[in-house]
């Protein structure tokens, strides 16, 4: 990894504007404030009307300059786990279009909403059987299918929180546009990331979500306000040669440019240092 590093965030459909003027103010916006992607959650409905809006915002971050990736919809309708595999796939070929209408390579998705531990490895395989059916869909569009990590919260479990799921997931879809995002607090919290890392991270990472917690609940906190050794982590992510966004996904309370800049201070510093294996007993600041 190098300092140099394309910098993210994830933003709600909603706020892009009602217009592309609106679209590209708010575009300019965050590039001034040192963003060069941007990561769009929504919107829900994917109807022709919302792919005509995207190909206006594409063709707006195009002239702003601003990359953009996507994050599949997770409401009811869209845990592609539960659905039937057809219908799955059906579904999941919309968004690959949908992310390929807004210019976005990398499509973030959460294969099921909770689950009972009972059904997780049969749900593991459907789901499976889904991205590999839609894998041609997103050679076509050059699209990366990347499956966002999990971890138990609340109570609730959730496909996609161990390592042995990864194996399996990449053992039955082969396909190389079907990859994960990491998302560091998910990861932290299931006590897997620098296993998934060391065993996947070289061919299959394909977007990471900046985050950080207590190692236990899914809180979203700016890096260095939680429990991850971000400077472990930094290094893993040079050693398996991860090139793409460092995208951060913070909750809402930690949403303004004083605490994205805080962030980006406290990633740039220990960015210096990735390829030193010195980084590894580096204390990391908090």
């Amino acid at each position: 990894m190098h300092s140099d590093r394309t910098w993210s965030r994830q933003v709600r459909y909603e706020a892009l504007g009602p217009d592309p003027a609106a679209c590209g103010a708010f575009f300019r916006n965050e590039a001034a404030q040192g963003f060069a992607m941007l990561e769009i959650r929504g919107p829900h409905d994917l109807s022709p009307a919302q792919f005509a809006f995207a190909s206006k915002i594409r063709e707006t971050a195009c002239e702003c300059g601003m990359g953009l990736a996507w994050h599949a919809p997770q409401r009811a309708g869209w845990d592609f786990s539960k659905l039937p595999v057809p219908e799955a796939v059906a579904k999941l070929r919309v968004c690959i279009r949908f992310a390929a209408c807004l210019g976005a390579r990398c499509l973030t998705l959460h294969p099921s909403d909770s689950i009972q531990p009972s059904e997780r490895w049969a749900l593991l395989r459907k789901s499976a059987d889904t991205l590999a059916a839609a894998a041609a869909e997103a050679d076509r569009h050059d699209v990366l299918l990347c499956a966002e990590c999990q971890a138990p919260a609340n109570g609730r479990e959730y496909l996609l929180s161990s390592v042995a799921e990864f194996d399996e997931l990449f053992a039955l879809a082969s396909s190389p546009h079907v990859r994960f995002t990491l998302d560091t607090g998910h990861a932290n919290a299931g006590g897997y990331m620098y296993e998934l890392l060391a065993r996947h991270g070289a061919e299959r990472l394909g977007f990471v979500h900046l985050n950080d917690n207590n190692g236990i609940d899914d809180e979203h906190l700016p890096p260095g306000r939680g429990t991850i050794d971000w400077p472990r982590l930094l290094h893993a992510l040079h050693t398996c040669g991860y090139a793409g966004a460092l995208n951060f996904e913070l909750k809402q309370a930690f949403d303004s440019p004083a605490h994205y800049r805080a962030a980006r201070t406290h990633i740039e510093r220990i960015l210096a240092h990735a390829g030193d294996p010195a980084i590894l007993i580096m204390a990391a600041p908090r």
